[in-house]
């Protein structure tokens, strides 16, 4: 990796040395890709007013904000590190800012960048100085690589290697062995939704539970990862949960055991096939052929259709998710990615070969399906395969990758964003419904989820609107029978 150095009166000589040591200390850094769950909040990325790379910016004005951010780090790190630990992370800074200069799909002004990461390293020094030390220093480095990842955007972030692995799946409130996702709603912590396989289930949670503490841990300061880093910390021990259900609290102890959650359930309900996919993994696509045939297979003379279940999925991997949008169609454009570099802007294309044989299909969205989630159901959707229902997405349409830095942890960093088959930026244009369960948006169709006729065996009242529009046959006949509508 190019780095250069500002400090004119050093021999080069001497800064070769140094930067062997380094290098041989830190590890070579690499990149890993990854397509999502790469922000807390759901869809706030900015992407600096769409602006595009900036050539214009010259070496010089990124030197210049190289080196003052150096200048506060070194001011505020002197003393309180070796040498040699200074030089490390010294190395890896400059390695970040040298990261986002070539590789993030759109750089903020590098004098921007300056300043939001010196105002954190001020700040955390003001906070820290009288009792600054070996820990102390430690976390002024990270403060400084958590300000230049997150100066990029919302998605973007760094990741300190005790926290590495867990952290990966975590910007959406989501805990995976404890089955569990969370949100917010007036400052507190709410259940939005949870399997039944989970943890939480098994224990007596229901959706709609506000979690006011976990043992003696209160959450109400903390943000929505570390809610649910706690949730599964505490997965297969004592603990007690503080819950806050309609007007009454009370206290709910944990089962000892923790539960494996799956990536995806189904069945058949109603004479249809149901699947509820929760993310993305490495065989998402062979997945979803091994759950189709749990429920019973596909057969025009057996099932109405499919109803595919992407509420609260925050994604997983990118291509996972144009192979599974292809699963059901029968060719065209999937999903488009441009990249900062042209040669890795790449466009997915459906085999021929539905895996649905033409029945139909219904996809469930809500406010948490973001990112490959939202690539199936916009592929589909586009191409007018399947029905939305639900609520809008989130309008995770960036490409993430993950560079390691060695035994210091990593970044993540936007590189890429996505363009559905319409050549809409999904970023831009997440997906509305065809047929909005809740409020109306502006011109859209909606109807109130209680309204929809009940089925047997069917507890959810999405799913009883979902099968009853599977069975209409489109939408406007759904709402050409229903005098339901809002």
């Amino acid at each position: 990796m190019t780095t250069r150095e500002k400090n004119q009166s050093v021999s080069p000589r001497f800064i070769l040395r140094v930067m062997l040591c380094v290098l041989l200390a830190t590890g070579p850094l690499y990149a890993q890709s990854m397509s999502d769950k790469v922000t807390a909040g759901g869809g706030d990325a900015v992407w600096r007013d769409g602006l595009a790379p900036d050539s214009k910016v010259t070496d010089a004005a990124w030197a210049r904000a190289e080196a003052r951010i150096l200048h506060a780090y070194d001011r505020n790190i002197r003393f309180h590190a070796s040498s040699i630990e200074n030089a490390v992370r010294r190395t890896v800074l400059r390695s970040i800012v040298s990261l986002i200069r070539h590789e993030t799909f759109a750089p903020p002004p590098p004098e921007l960048i300056a300043v939001a990461v010196i105002d954190r390293i001020e700040e955390f020094a003001r906070q820290s100085r009288a009792q600054f030390g070996h820990d102390a220093a430690i976390n002024l480095f990270e403060v400084a690589a958590a300000g230049l990842a997150e100066s990029v955007d919302s998605y973007s972030l760094f990741v300190p290697p005790r926290e590495s692995a867990p952290r990966r799946a975590r910007q959406f409130g989501e805990a995976f062995d404890f089955g569990i996702r969370l949100a917010q709603r007036d400052g507190a912590f709410y259940v939005h939704h949870l399997t039944g396989g989970g943890l939480a289930a098994r224990s007596g949670v229901r959706a709609g539970d506000f979690l006011l503490a976990i043992g003696d841990v209160s959450l109400s300061e903390l943000d929505i990862e570390d809610a649910a880093l706690l949730l599964d910390a505490i997965a297969g021990r004592a603990a007690d949960l503080h819950i806050r259900r309609d007007a009454r609290e009370f206290y709910l102890p944990l089962l000892p055991q923790a539960a494996s959650l799956p990536a995806s359930i189904s069945r058949r309900l109603a004479d249809t096939v149901y699947i509820r996919l929760y993310r993305f993994d490495n065989d998402a696509r062979e997945m979803i052929e091994r759950e189709i045939v749990f429920a019973g297979g596909i057969s025009r003379a057996k099932s109405g259709g499919i109803i595919l279940d992407l509420r609260g999925n925050g994604g997983g991997l990118m291509q996972q998710g144009a192979l599974i949008a292809g699963a059901f169609l029968n060719g065209g454009t999937v999903l488009s990615v441009e990249s900062r570099d042209p040669l890795q802007s790449v466009t997915y294309s459906a085999r021929p070969g539905d895996l649905a044989n033409g029945l139909p299909v219904v996809v469930l969205t809500d406010e948490f399906t973001a990112s490959a989630a939202e690539i199936v159901a916009a592929a589909l959707q586009d191409h007018r395969r399947a029905t939305v229902l639900g609520r809008p997405s989130t309008g995770k349409g960036t490409v993430q990758t993950r560079f390691e830095l060695g035994r210091l942890g990593a970044v993540h960093l936007t590189t890429g964003r996505f363009a559905r088959p319409s050549g809409a930026w999904l970023q831009e244009t997440p997906v509305v419904p065809d047929l909005t369960l809740g409020d109306p948006g502006e011109g859209e169709p909606a109807i109130s989820p209680h309204s929809c006729p009940e089925f047997p065996e069917v507890d959810d009242i999405w799913l009883n609107c979902a099968i009853a529009v599977l069975k209409a046959g489109s939408v406007n006949s759904f709402l050409g029978t229903s005098p339901r509508r809002r």
